[in-house]
């Protein structure tokens, strides 16, 4: 029998409907290890070819990809028994029993290669910023959604809640806040994103309800102006805050419109062949606040504070 949990409060829930006794079909078992972690065994070659990441691991394992219920079953099923120093989240040690987690076969890697696998992202964010004279800062809060789980229809979605700050070196003066659009590409893991800096000489220009298109003359002009029929959507299904947007999520009629413009421009927003890095994109939506005019060189930085998933039902054809 497990022994009782070790984490705080929150971090450990049992699903709603338990199987301890699953197996995933084209599952190799695979004996835990002091050392290991999801990240770890999610960047071995046949986990790889797989086209599996971490998250993407314990769903296969546990068929759920919220942290609370893998937790349960890192200590009900693979018999964990110790935690993080913040009590957050089990750990794999030597001798957990019985210690077995399954990664994918070869024929679970032929399945995955039959998926897009795009490891793009888009979100929204809400955000505020200043700037006097020639220091400025800007702080933003939102969430990211995967462009991969959209397109390849997975019944949980991944996002990703984040919050990032912009220092300003530059002229102007002013306040203002709003919604903005967040595009990242060639994200595999969303912890990339904290080791994620953004820089270069930018401006921003936003005067009221009045804005009227997304910032003109930023260096991302011609990729922004791709992202236009994403935007018009977000619009249509009333997703104007990061919140809004997670619930346009659970709502079959809408989630069936985003997937279709999704779908229409998978090659658009699918990572750069090119890249090796994540990169990431900001833009001004038209629903913005306040008054500002600046020129400035702007660093941003992201912070990950979660990686929650939203359950789907998927409208039928």
């Amino acid at each position: 029998m497990a022994k009782p949990s070790l984490l705080i409060p929150g971090c450990e829930q049992p699903p709603a409907t338990m199987d301890l006794l699953y197996k995933p079909t084209n599952g190799v078992p695979y004996k835990v290890q002091t050392g290991d972690d999801w990240w770890k065994l999610a960047a071995r070659p046949d986990v790889i070819a797989a086209g599996i990441d971490a998250l993407g691991l314990c769903r296969f394992n546990f068929q759920t990809a919220k942290p609370p219920e893998i937790n349960w079953y890192l200590r009900n099923k693979v018999g964990c028994t110790q935690a993080t120093h913040d009590r957050k989240n089990y750990i794999f040690t030597s001798d957990a029993d019985p210690g077995i987690v399954y990664l994918p076969s070869a024929k679970v890697a032929s399945v995955a290669q039959s998926k897009l696998q795009l490891n793009s992202w888009f979100g929204l964010g809400l955000k505020f910023g200043s700037t006097v004279i020639v220091d400025g800062i800007e702080q933003m809060g939102g969430m990211l959604v995967s462009i991969q789980d959209l397109v390849n229809t997975e019944p949980q979605i991944r996002t990703i809640a984040l919050n990032a700050q912009s220092t300003r070196l530059g002229l102007g003066v002013g306040a203002s806040g709003g919604l903005c659009i967040i595009y990242v590409t060639s994200l595999k893991n969303a912890y990339e994103l904290n080791s994620l800096t953004v820089g270069g000489m930018d401006f921003s220009l936003a005067l009221g309800g009045n804005a009227g298109s997304l910032i003109k003359g930023a260096k991302a002009t011609a990729k922004l102006k791709k992202l236009e029929p994403l935007v018009k959507v977000l619009v249509k299904i009333g997703a104007r805050s990061p919140d809004a947007l997670k619930k346009a999520l659970s709502q079959p009629d809408k989630l069936g419109d985003l997937y279709k413009t999704i779908k229409s421009l998978k090659e658009t927003l699918q990572s750069e062949p090119d890249e090796v890095e994540p990169s990431a994109m900001i833009a001004d939506l038209p629903i913005s606040g306040g008054t500002e005019v600046g020129i400035f060189h702007a660093v941003t930085e992201f912070r990950v504070l979660g990686q929650p998933t939203i359950d789907v039902a998927w409208p039928s054809e």
